[in-house]
């Protein structure tokens, strides 16, 4: 599976920078709150969206396995860093201000063990990951975006996990990572927006989470126009497709570039700037 995830890392077609920039939370994670949604366009054909909601998922699976700071092996991690409890904690640790300026209003993965589970203030769950670093104290507290209050009533203490959250500072020595999300919410929440993309300017507080989405959606328009709405590769057949995209001239690539740019013209035209 992970040759498609570098596939289509090798597709950010249009300005799709792996600088990280601050999201509101109200968007990003608030997409998740709806279990099922249409599109509500043509943008994509019916194959397209499939292949898209497969790639999402395919790098999902993926993001378990991955070490912290491996941010080059899938699209996903390209706008939204993976991070381990231990790499949070130690940052935080020698120096507050700078750990800040990496963490704080940005969106991430973090991963670990689970060395925690409470009821904080108002009886809202609070999970604590284990670290190692500084003699185990001060570990990260994850706080959770409603929609998943119920199922962190499922975890086990000693489990391994990962999730989605954004910085939020420390308090008392300990870094607070709020919004946090399972990721089987945060893939249907992708999922949706992918679907419900409409072009549009990408700038301001939303652009790492709809950069994102842009480069999923330009990725699978990209790949339907190469194989023939998949007719030349199965939707599924990762290596197919990498074979077709590694067979195609400079010119072939630019050719269907510019086709995404007419689909998509607004959103091009920003990221370009």
């Amino acid at each position: 599976m992970k040759k498609l995830s570098i596939l289509i890392g090798a597709l950010l077609l249009v300005g799709c920078s792996k600088e990280p920039n601050t999201t509101n939370s109200n968007n990003a994670n608030s997409q998740a709150e709806t279990p099922t949604v249409e599109a509500k366009n043509e943008l994509l054909t019916e194959n397209e969206k499939a292949f898209l909601k497969f790639s999402i998922e395919d790098e999902l699976k993926i993001l378990p396995t991955l070490s912290s700071g491996d941010n080059e092996s899938i699209l996903l991690t390209s706008h939204f860093p993976v991070y381990s409890a231990d790499q949070i904690t130690n940052d935080y640790d020698k120096n507050e201000i700078k750990a800040n300026n990496l963490y704080k209003h940005k969106y991430f993965f973090v991963n670990g063990k689970i060395s925690g589970i409470e009821a904080g203030i108002d009886d809202k769950p609070v999970v604590r990951l284990e670290t190692k670093a500084n003699y185990g104290f001060n570990s990260p507290m994850l706080r959770f975006n409603k929609i998943d209050h119920e199922n962190v009533a499922e975890l086990s203490k000693g489990s391994k996990a990962t999730f989605f959250c954004v910085g939020n500072s420390e308090i008392g020595g300990s870094p607070i990572l709020d919004d946090c999300l399972f990721l089987e919410t945060f893939k249907t929440g992708t999922v949706n927006q992918a679907l419900e993309f409409e072009d549009q300017n990408i700038s301001g507080n939303d652009k790492q989470w709809e950069k994102a989405i842009y480069t999923y959606v330009s990725s699978a328009l990209f790949i339907g126009q190469v194989s023939n709405d998949f007719q030349k590769c199965k939707v599924e057949d990762a290596d197919c497709i990498n074979k077709l995209f590694e067979s195609m001239s400079k010119e072939e690539k630019t050719k269907y570039q510019e086709i995404i740019k007419v689909k998509l013209p607004k959103a091009s035209k920003s990221l370009e700037s």
